[in-house]
């Protein structure tokens, strides 16, 4: 089976939506552009080429003109009104404008934006790592760029899976063991970092083969309500699309009094 941190954090999230994405293939029917992925895609895109262009082009403005462009390739039929995109577009331009003046500009990532595919025991681990840069120790630095909003507690992130699927890919690709692992939270300014050892990538390994055994176990595939079925492309058809409009909505359907 191939895997990835998304397609197991959708089967954990709501085994009904992995179903429709990943069983019966809907996709291409339902699939829905949203202006927070235009917003995010183009941010990845952005800094993946900046850190590509030599030292001495690295400007802030050429880090916008980046972003412009990779904005412009985006289907931004998804906004409802100029003003929309104009206001997801300067926030993009400011998120940007922070990082730029908060952290060295000057670094020579050994990998920009890698796609990972490889296979580990019996299943294939796929995925995409944003970055790594050598550490003055000789060491690497794995480093993630997140765009949402959600910042986690220090002792979940150094539990976070999708990090140490990420370090454990890095690894078996290219024989690269990352001795710091941290996520640029760009929206908050913010940045968490972590490590893991050999124990904590076999304990991971474990974990993925948990879940895949738990999706070629299950029989029914049930919808689960949770904070992302607002964005979900298969609310649509969704058996439990009432409960989750009014879990949205900050509501409940029956009351015990």
């Amino acid at each position: 089976m191939k895997v990835s941190p998304y397609k197991l954090s959708i089967f954990q999230r709501c085994p009904l939506r992995y179903k429709f994405q990943y069983i019966d293939f809907l996709g291409d029917k339902y699939k829905k552009e949203w202006p927070h992925f235009i917003f995010g895609r183009a941010i990845h895109k952005a800094l993946a080429d900046f850190f590509r262009v030599p030292l001495e082009g690295r400007t802030l403005e050429g880090l916008k003109h980046l972003l412009r462009q990779h904005w412009l390739r985006q289907d931004r039929r998804v906004f409802k009104s100029a003003e929309e995109e104009r206001m997801w577009g300067e926030k993009a331009l400011e998120v940007l404008e922070i990082y730029y003046h908060s952290e060295d500009m000057s670094v020579q990532p050994e990998v920009i934006e890698e796609r990972l595919e490889v296979p580990i025991a019996d299943f294939i681990l796929m995925g995409r790592i944003d970055r790594v840069d050598r550490l003055p120790d000789g060491g690497h630095e794995l480093i993630d760029y997140k765009t949402g909003t959600y910042v986690p507690p220090q002792e979940e992130f150094d539990q976070d899976l999708q990090m140490s699927i990420y370090c454990l890919g890095l690894y078996h690709q290219r024989a690269i063991f990352a001795s710091k692992l941290t996520a640029h939270y760009l929206q908050a300014g913010e940045k968490l970092t972590t490590t893991r050892s050999k124990e904590h990538l076999d304990a991971a390994v474990g974990k993925i083969k948990e879940i895949i055994a738990q999706i070629e176990g299950t029989e029914r595939f049930k919808p689960r309500v949770n904070p992302f079925c607002s964005w979900c492309d298969y609310l649509a058809i969704c058996p439990a699309r009432k409960e989750a409009e009014l879990a949205a909505a900050g509501e409940v359907e029956d009351l015990p009094f």
